[in-house]
């Protein structure tokens, strides 16, 4: 019963796809749920559907440990969600010590459990396993696999007091970078400070979310100037007639810059109908269109949207309007 009251409680996983994380309040225990009936399409490698993914290894608040989580099946044709399939899982059932899984309406269910873990050093001695899947499990006869990791790195001492802040806290953007979005929420406006970032250093923001759908997704690489480049910097009077000025990135309709030259620059992302993204799963809405050299810089930033339903919709009753009789193709 306390898995259907956590499901109803569980939050969405920051960047992550299909998986809600709920935190017992009185143990060092997680929930994490996963919706069997929901799918994200193909995997990159094209040979498998994703089902639920935590986008890569994910800190677990502030306590040094990192899960791995991929749910997936080989085919949609493949999956049986029936009772006589899911068997034995119904229940709670030990997948290792400190973790244990079930399914319970539809969703996969992992309870981590922190006091109960028997560590382990992993092969490559460079981290520890508190509990792992080992490998490809299967979830039952429903043709769905699972393969998790929940580790903490060689030398790293295991925090349980960092987990309450597991699934409260998002993607930190770094201190030497403020996001900002327009009055009207047409463009974002992004300041980095890179005075104390090295040659070859760089500075990201890594998949963080900015509302009504919208993700933005900054990359910026500090690389040795030109000489005139170089020539800008000694000039305060050129610099600062930069940094009143934006000019487009690369030849990018919807990223510009300010202050390029300088180590404190200011990128304008102005919020736009790019459509569909090389992959097709996502809507672009800006985009600097790869990494491009600005100054002493190279940088790569795009906002994007997951949310490509209205789109279609919009492009289908676009085709179904150019036909005579909608219902004759």
């Amino acid at each position: 019963m306390f898995a259907k009251k956590s499901i109803s409680a569980a939050t969405a996983l920051p960047n992550a796809k299909n998986i809600k994380a709920f935190l017992h309040p009185t143990s060092n225990r997680i929930s994490l749920f996963c919706n069997l009936e929901e799918n994200h399409g193909a995997s990159s490698s094209g040979k498998t559907i994703t089902i639920a993914s935590s986008g890569g290894n994910k800190p677990l608040g502030s306590s040094n440990a990192n899960i791995g989580l991929n749910v997936f099946c080989k085919n949609l044709e493949s999956l049986d969600l029936s009772d006589k399939a899911i068997g034995a899982l119904a229940n709670l059932s030990e997948v290792t010590p400190g973790l244990e899984w079930q399914v319970v309406d539809k969703h996969l269910h992992f309870l981590l459990d922190f006091d109960k873990t028997q560590p382990r050093v992993a092969k490559s001695e460079k981290s520890t396993l508190l509990m792992s899947s080992s490998g490809f499990k299967r979830v039952g006869a429903t043709g769905i696999s699972v393969n998790m990791n929940c580790y903490i790195k060689t030398g790293v001492t295991f925090n349980p007091e960092g987990l309450k802040t597991f699934a409260e806290v998002p993607i930190q953007i770094p201190e030497n970078v403020t996001v900002e979005v327009s009055e009207d929420g047409q463009s974002l406006l992004i300041t980095a400070d890179l005075s104390d970032v090295e040659v070859d250093g760089m500075t990201s923001i890594p998949s963080v979310s900015i509302g009504e759908g919208l993700t933005v997704n900054v990359h910026i690489k500090k690389v040795s100037p030109s000489s005139s480049t170089a020539q800008a910097q000694k000039s305060p009077s050129k610099a600062s007639k930069k940094a009143a000025t934006f000019v487009p990135v690369g030849d990018s309709t919807s990223v510009s810059v300010s202050g390029a030259g300088t180590d404190n620059v200011q990128f304008k992302l102005d919020l736009q109908d790019l459509g569909f993204s090389s992959t097709g799963k996502t809507l672009l809405r800006a985009s600097s269109k790869g990494f491009q050299q600005v100054g002493n810089l190279r940088v790569n930033a795009m906002v994007y949207s997951k949310d490509i339903k209205p789109a279609l919709k919009e492009i289908i009753s676009k085709f179904l309007a150019t036909k005579e009789d909608p219902l004759t193709v």
